[in-house]
């Protein structure tokens, strides 16, 4: 089983916003196809975190 598989089996998925084609296509050759392909599919985060500073939470 791949191991993002574990991680939604174990812990599901949240209220995702969807990609528009528009947008995968601006990501595609950056990021795996796999992760924009799951974008599309089944969405993105909610709000963008500061991967430097951490979530709003962490503060």
């Amino acid at each position: 089983m791949p191991p993002l598989q574990e991680i939604l089996d174990e812990f599901g998925l949240k209220d995702g916003i969807a990609a528009s084609a528009s947008q995968a296509a601006g990501y595609r050759g950056k990021l795996p196809d796999a992760m924009v392909d799951f974008w599309v599919e089944h969405g993105r985060g909610h709000r963008p975190v500061n991967l430097c500073r951490g979530s709003a939470e962490a503060r």
